[in-house]
């Protein structure tokens, strides 16, 4: 998208008509880093079901293999989803 679009002309639907295109609609896991306290700036729709993990920040050995554990640990879980 940022390379078809100039920044200003980048917009949340444009954003949401790119993901629609690669068939992504709702992350099932977001990694949020950064001690923000909010949910501002992300559409509520879309983070309904998101798994979030918050990390205060970026370890300075943070590595692919901690990024996978991550994902690992994530995979593990028993989500219902309603149910």
């Amino acid at each position: 998208l940022c390379m078809e679009c100039a920044p200003e002309n980048i917009t949340i639907e444009k954003i949401s008509e790119c993901l629609a295109k690669e068939h992504i609609w709702e992350p099932d896991f977001l990694l949020q880093i950064g001690d923000l306290g909010t949910m501002a700036g992300y559409s509520p729709w879309v983070l309904r079901i998101t798994e979030i993990l918050q990390l205060k920040s970026l370890p300075s050995n943070f590595s692919h293999q901690q990024f996978l554990s991550y994902l690992h640990e994530y995979s593990s879980r028993d989500r219902r989803i309603g149910r």
